[in-house]
């Protein structure tokens, strides 16, 4: 199958047989046999498309990318997938939209250049060097590219504005022409650059703010530079204020902030001891981390070490390709046959390149626990403090330098304070389970990990990972699954690969059946970890009981919901029941004999089967007599999840409900006699 993707400026839609006129876009996601198939299809061409319209959901966890808001940052404000599309020829497009065809005309030439001189992962590399986008790329390279921190040189960035700036300026510099018709050079260029690249909001941030910024660094004006940044951070969200909250703009705001406050200085201090290259090389990646420390511990968790030595071996060379690149797509227009034999070059230095990253990829990335928004303040307040420490008056320099010294004490302490409370996070991997146990003293386990039945996507590595992360979890002591379906087992696949994992207990479903939802093979040295669950198993975590009270054995008429474990976690006075998705009659079972029935009393319970009809009898209700009941459910899922009258069944019994589908992740703590 050939995935494509259209974003839709929305005229009007039909839902039966009324016709509504509406505004916005929408991005549509369909499928074609081959690429072959795809329609030809350009800038101003109308299409009538039909399937199904959605708002754009997210993952509503704590340091979880917001896509709906960057989307609507976007002017997206919906979503559709679709495999039934006709398209409708607009003959007379506006000025426009003539335009706009011949700048991706442009890009397209580029793309078939590419593809002509070299194989078609190496041509999607340098393409999204060029012009953004991750299309085409083996998922390997992304991931060293990620994990060398230069992921960044893959979409259109304030680093590529500055590097064709300071190109320009260099040329500037070179043939003696003025500073004004240089900065007027630099400035054609970026608005050139930024057109070919699509003109999209993150590019035109991108060469508002790094260009201005350029220019003024670039003529020995600081104190200009820092103004023209706040200018534009300013003016840009006055004209968008969702921006603040957008992952792109936070980044790219700090990242410069922290080049033009402390690359200089950082430079300056390490040319004692270094080459001036190198020296201004480890400044400018020293500086921009410095910036976004609080930002990318959030989203992120993580800062690569090898990003220094990246940037000083592999980024210089990225950054020639691109300037070659460009040149050479406009050479290809008037000598087809030069272009060729140059990008055959390109091809050869990207090879080099790649080899670089990969094997600085090796080197183990730095973890960084989450700043929240007291310890990122003081953290940027201990950044303000240094940078005006010159400018305080003598008498209040001692008293500067105390509250410098305060506020760092503060931060370290904060930074590294951990409560005595045990914490049960219900986690939104939408329609699935999943829920994390941290004890008191930081030891972790997970109760199923979610996952998406049918479907590439990966909650292991896009949810369950930063999560853990987000909340400092770095190895788990063990993860529980309740049985063998991809909406509670496919996480933990990833997971085990990814983190130190001690024990996974398994059902008493065929181990083949986990190792398929798992994707690991039987001679994986994994494997070793799978233990089947036995009933009355009982384990103490930290002073935490973790309960195996009922697992039962597979029948051959079993779809994996009858067959599901549960666990009882208790501390204190506080207990959590994991059910799974057990039905009806195996609950009538588990409560058949007395020694259990007592055991499924609970403070807490994780409805089962995420509220449908075959779980949660009134019985069942009555045994558990939870205080909270908690539903994992995916919004808007098309089951119908949870049914109204399991709601209602749950708030008769009084529980207090909870979803993660209206609420996100659902947090408990407890000193074992008081719950929050």
């Amino acid at each position: 199958n050939f995935k494509a993707r259209y974003v839709v400026k929305v005229e009007s839609v039909k839902l039966g047989k009324n016709d509504r006129t509406v505004s916005g876009n929408v991005t549509i996601f369909t499928r074609f046999e081959n690429q072959s198939d795809v329609p030809k299809i350009l800038i101003g061409d109308r299409i009538r498309v039909y399937g199904l319209v959605r708002k754009p959901i997210r993952y509503n966890n704590p340091g979880q990318i917001d896509l709906p808001m960057l989307l609507r940052s976007q002017g997206i404000t919906a979503q559709m997938s679709s495999r039934t599309i006709a398209f409708e020829k607009n003959l007379e497009p506006t000025l426009a939209q003539k335009f706009m065809r011949q700048i991706v005309s442009i890009r397209e030439h580029y793309r078939e250049s590419l593809q002509d001189a070299m194989n078609k992962n190496e041509a999607a590399i340098i393409f999204a060097i060029l012009f953004g986008g991750y299309a085409g790329i083996d998922e390997s390279i992304v991931e060293s590219f990620t994990a060398t921190g230069i992921v960044h040189i893959l979409s259109v960035s304030g680093s590529h504005i500055s590097l064709l700036a300071a190109t320009v300026t260099a040329l500037g510099t070179f043939f003696r022409l003025p500073q004004k018709v240089t900065a007027g050079l630099v400035l054609f260029v970026i608005l050139v650059y930024g057109t070919l690249a699509g003109l999209v909001p993150p590019v035109i941030r991108a060469a508002i703010m790094g260009g201005l910024t350029f220019i003024a660094l670039a003529y020995d004006r600081e104190k200009d530079a820092r103004r023209i940044l706040t200018l534009c951070g300013i003016g840009m969200l006055i004209y968008e204020p969702m921006l603040l909250f957008h992952v792109s703009f936070q980044l790219s705001f700090a990242a410069t902030a922290g080049l033009i406050y402390f690359a200089g200085d950082i430079a300056s201090f390490l040319e004692r001891y270094l080459p001036r290259l190198i020296a201004y090389s480890f400044g400018i990646t020293i500086s921009t981390t410095i910036g976004s420390v609080p930002i990318v511990a959030w989203y992120f968790n993580q800062i690569s070490v090898s990003s220094i030595f990246a940037n000083l071996t592999a980024t210089p060379i990225l950054e020639l390709l691109i300037v070659i690149s460009l040149f050479t797509g406009l050479v290809g227009i008037f000598i087809p046959v030069l272009a060729k034999m140059i990008f055959m070059l390109s091809a050869v230095i990207l090879e080099f390149a790649t080899i670089i990253i990969d094997q600085l990829s090796k080197i183990p990335v730095m973890y960084v626990p989450t700043m929240n928004l007291f310890t990122g303040s003081i953290y940027y307040g201990v950044l303000i403090l240094w940078l005006n420490k010159k400018s305080l008056p003598r008498v209040k320099i001692t008293v500067g330098r105390l509250l410098l010294i305060g506020l760092c004490l503060i931060f370290l302490i904060a930074f590294n304070h951990r409560s005595n409370e045990v914490e049960v996070h219900f986690i939104d991997v939408h329609q699935g389970d999943c829920a994390l146990l941290i004890t008191p003293h930081g030891r972790a386990a997970m109760f199923d990990t979610g996952g998406i039945r049918e479907s590439n996507f990966d909650i292991g590595s896009r949810v369950d990972l930063p999560y853990l992360k987000h909340f400092g979890i770095r190895q788990l002591d063990y993860i529980f699954l309740t049985h063998a379906h991809e909406d509670h087992s496919a996480g933990a696949g990833t997971i085990l690969k990814r983190m130190d994992v001690g024990k996974v207990f398994i059902g008493h479903e065929p181990v083949d059946e986990y190792l398929r939802v798992l994707n690991l093979s039987k001679s994986d040295p994994l494997v070793s970890k799978l233990v089947v669950a036995t009933e009355g198993t009982i384990i103490n975590l930290d002073g935490v009981k973790i309960e195996i009270i009922y697992a039962p054995n597979v029948s051959t008429n079993s779809t994996g919901n009858e067959v599901s474990n549960v666990y009882r976690v208790s501390y204190g006075n506080a207990s959590f029941l994991f059910t799974g998705d057990l039905v009806k009659e195996q609950e009538s079972v588990l409560l058949s004999k007395t020694s259990r029935a007592k055991k499924v009393q609970s403070t807490v319970l994780k409805v089962g089967h995420h509220g449908s009809k075959t779980s949660s009898s009134e019985e069942f209700i009555d045994a558990v007599n939870a205080k909270f009941a908690v539903f994992c459910v995916g919004l808007g899922n098309s089951f119908g999840h949870p049914k109204s009258e399991v709601v209602e069944a749950f708030e008769k019994s009084g529980a207090k409900i909870l979803r993660t589908d209206l609420d996100g992740s659902i947090v408990f703590r407890t000193d074992g006699k008081k719950l929050s």
